[in-house]
């Protein structure tokens, strides 16, 4: 029906209005929110996911400097950077809304599924190369 650019384009498109939706209605059920669902949160999560991609770059451009030093401390760094990035995207939501989501490992394992869900969608949207 569509090609391979215009479908991609609109997975892009759906997923960038459907990502911060999903991580509303996530937080607002897991961690017993009660964020409403307009445009302003949407805006403050998508600033949210944004705000903690830039800092995850950061990161990984400070870890290609650690294997400058070494390739164990890069990985070290590396794998430090991947396992903190739900804690960040936390620190960024708490910041940004202004909300008390606690950082305790049930919180750190519902991001990182949050996350990792919104990315298997985005990918499953896409369909195959």
């Amino acid at each position: 029906m569509f090609n391979k650019k215009v479908r991609q384009g609109l997975a892009w498109l759906i997923m960038l209005v459907l990502a911060p939706i999903i991580t509303i209605a996530a937080f607002n059920h897991f961690f017993g929110l009660d964020i409403p669902l307009t445009f302003g949160t949407w805006f403050s999560v998508f600033l949210v996911g944004l705000l903690a991609a830039i800092i995850l770059v950061a990161l990984v451009l400070a870890s290609v400097f650690g294997f400058v030093f070494g390739k164990g401390l890069g990985f070290i760094m590396l794998g430090a950077t991947m396992l903190a990035l739900p804690v960040i995207y936390i620190l960024s939501f708490n910041f940004l809304l202004k909300t008390a989501v606690p950082i305790t490992g049930e919180s750190y394992i519902v991001v990182a599924l949050v996350m990792i869900a919104t990315a298997v969608l985005s990918g499953a949207l896409r369909g195959p190369r």
